[in-house]
């Protein structure tokens, strides 16, 4: 879904806070305008790949955003796209790039300008990448392996009983509506893992993507949520919505890195109502040192100067510890302020909505009903013998392995799944006793909630028939 129609006629300029409109819309198959020009009273902004980059550059820059309205003035989104794009070059490829400048700076200038150019249309067009194809284009390596083996990170596992506070506000009925009809913003969304999630549990939710980052952006809307409007702009420097508009904010493992934590909070006030739900799993402690902390508060300081309604902090680890065991996330149970001070990461959770506040039972049942779309996580490596899969357990490098290490403690080393199951599963003819175990693999994260092009081996119509060795 692109960020045009009635939701362009609600929003406005983070900057000077006049209507954006579409000045100019590309050529496209689709009914919505994938690619265009946007404008204000101050600025004209791209629209590329259904995402409004609402962002204004300080000094004109190669891979501006300025630079991108002159491609698109052009005609050609395929440049824009890919002058946004963080491209990461390998080291070989630099090197060889850097050694051309003894012919002149001009000429390496230029070959570097259509190598680049070439490259970038080969990543942004080239429609048989699966993710960790284009992340390892896209990502540096370390990163790219952090955002692939997203679902093996207990700071995604302890978000989920967090996100399924929702469901009071959006139950699970047919898709003509939520209770009260307010949007949810996913903040700083990242690869759109957690707003994947969202929309299979709440069909009914009107999500709104949002992130600092149009690469992270871009792999969101091409492999993770294509229906989800999308939005790139600096939550400290203002939002594009109006008063009212949110019915809740979440943000996962990302508000700590904000600078101007405030600041934020109160543009993001404006827009979310007064009852709204603020949920920011994965907090990071400043009383604990981080390998990437980020700009952390104190536990104290993130309820005092945020000041969001009736919040509350959790320790991480006991969320994730209560839903493993007992399914379940108690909101009644206030922490001392030493197990706060002590918690290496935290969960927010604040709403003027009194029915929220109660033990929350029955949380994997929920993940059930989104069954549909399950896939082997992909920190499993897959062989197959005859009609089972063997799964084991393969961390890509050390670092990634270190930061998991709790995720060792709950997800089982090895695995083996029958491929008649999976098809049952896939079909949707499931047994007593496969939901059961279903259940059981969600509970340890063995299947995970994933698209098809995201997982080497998914449960879906069109799961693959050879899964290789993963």
């Amino acid at each position: 879904m692109s960020v045009t129609g009635d939701l362009l006629e609600q929003i406005r300029c983070p900057y000077c806070g006049s209507p954006v409109e579409l000045e100019r819309a590309l050529p496209s198959d689709r009914r919505e305008a994938e690619h265009g020009i946007l404008r204000c009273a101050c600025y004209r902004y791209p629209l590329m790949n259904g995402i409004a980059v609402l962002q204004q550059d300080v000094l004109p820059r190669p891979g501006s955003v300025r630079r991108s309205v002159e491609f698109l003035e052009d005609g050609d989104p395929e440049s824009a796209i890919g002058s946004a794009l963080d491209v990461e070059r390998k080291k070989s490829t630099r090197m060889m790039l850097t050694g051309l400048e003894r012919f002149g700076p001009g000429f390496a200038r230029d070959f570097v300008g259509r190598h680049k150019r070439r490259f970038e249309r080969q990543v942004v067009f080239d429609t048989s990448l699966d993710l960790r194809g284009a992340l390892t284009h896209l990502r540096p390596r370390a990163y790219s392996d952090y955002l692939y083996c997203r679902y093996a990170n207990p700071s995604l596992h302890a978000a989920i009983p967090v996100m399924l506070l929702l469901k009071d506000l959006y139950p699970d009925v047919a898709p003509s509506g939520s209770r009260k009809g307010g949007h949810v913003l996913d903040l700083a969304c990242g690869l759109g893992h957690a707003s994947f999630l969202l929309r299979r549990l709440f069909p009914a939710l009107p999500l709104i993507a949002a992130d600092y980052d149009f690469t992270n952006l871009y792999l969101a809307k091409r492999f993770f949520i294509p229906d989800v409007p999308c939005f790139c702009f600096d939550v400290q420097i203002g939002t594009p919505f109006p008063e009212n508009f949110f019915e809740g904010v979440f943000s996962l493992d990302s508000f700590h890195s904000i600078q101007a934590k405030v600041t934020a909070v109160r543009q993001l006030k404006e827009a979310v109502r007064s009852d709204g739900v603020w949920l920011f799993p994965h907090l990071h402690n400043a009383r604990i040192e981080h390998p990437v902390p980020g700009v952390p508060l104190e536990p104290d300081d993130y309820l005092s100067r945020l000041d969001l309604p009736k919040a509350r902090l959790f320790p991480e680890a006991k969320i994730l510890e209560e839903f493993l065991r007992e399914d379940a996330f108690d909101l009644t149970k206030e922490s001392t302020e030493a197990e706060l001070a002590a918690s290496p990461d935290l969960s927010l959770v604040g709403t003027g909505n009194g029915d929220l506040w109660r033990r929350h039972d029955g949380l994997l049942g929920h993940l059930m009903r989104a069954k549909g779309d399950l896939a082997v996580n992909p920190v499993y490596r897959i062989e197959r013998a005859g009609d089972v899969l063997h799964l084991r357990m393969q961390w890509p490098n050390q670092s990634l392995e270190r930061e998991c290490e709790l995720a060792k403690t709950y997800m089982p080393a090895q695995v083996d799944l029958e491929t008649a199951f999976l098809d049952r599963l896939a079909s949707g003819r499931t047994t007593q006793q496969d939901d059961s175990r279903v259940s059981d693999l969600l509970r340890t994260f063995v299947l995970v909630h994933l698209p098809r092009s995201c997982a080497e081996f998914t449960c879906g119509p069109a799961r693959r028939p050879d899964c290789g060795n993963g």
